[in-house]
């Protein structure tokens, strides 16, 4: 019942090695500029498009998975175009790169013009959690990294969303940003039990711990937990 081996083990290899390339790609991208990401993922898609001879003309008599395999390329060509658009056009998600298509920029200068104020170590953050007891506000301590591949997609996702966005008007925002891991970051983590981010600790008014929010949420479910 096993399979001969044949030429189509070939495929089975080039198969796989398409797949390494692409868990590279996935691998390497948050430490990358976005708009580079997009090409790379731009490359391997029209590469793979060309390898399965989506521009060469068929016979007649094709077989079907010949057939199957130029309708694959031609797929993965148009997936390809989309991401080189999206990095010509200055965007840096590969999961959305025609977004610029639908005028959602606009959303993006939302989440831009959220200030997160930075804190670095427990002093700091006790300090402002005292500025935010006195001004009557609650506040949203933010753990983010640029590895942190969730805390990206919360703040391009998730923050900019117009429900989640009108409720932190009235917060002080502060960004905890462990990237480097130093160890006053260590000691910030571990006061709140936790090993790294993605990670978001809410205050009430009376500068209490009254929630948090681990890992990627939806902007609907966050609007709640606010």
């Amino acid at each position: 019942m096993l399979p001969r081996a044949g030429g189509w083990m070939k495929a089975v290899k080039a198969g796989f090695g398409v797949l390494m390339l692409g868990l590279a790609i996935w691998m390497a991208s948050p430490f990358l500029p976005g708009s580079l990401a997009l090409l790379l993922w731009a490359a391997l898609c029209v590469g793979c498009a060309v390898f399965l001879k989506a521009f060469e003309t068929l016979p007649g008599n094709a077989h079907v998975s010949h057939k199957l395999g130029k309708g694959l390329g031609l797929l993965l060509f148009l997936v390809g175009a989309a991401q080189l658009a999206g990095a010509l056009a200055g965007e840096s998600d590969p999961r959305y790169p025609l977004k610029w298509l639908a005028g959602n920029k606009a959303q993006a200068g939302v989440s831009q013009s959220m200030h997160f104020g930075p804190v670095n170590d427990n002093a700091g953050l006790d300090a402002a959690l005292a500025e935010a007891r006195a001004q009557g506000k609650p506040l949203l301590l933010d753990f983010y990294a640029d590895w942190c591949v969730s805390c990206k997609e919360m703040e391009s996702d998730t923050f900019p969303a117009p429900a989640v966005a009108a409720k932190l008007q009235g917060y002080v925002l502060l960004r905890a940003d462990v990237t480097a891991n130093l160890p006053q970051h260590q000691a910030l983590l571990k006061r709140f039990g936790l090993y790294g981010p993605p990670g978001i600790i809410l205050f009430d008014p009376a500068a209490q711990e009254k929630g948090r929010v681990i890992g990627f949420t939806p902007a609907a479910d966050f609007a709640r937990q606010l």
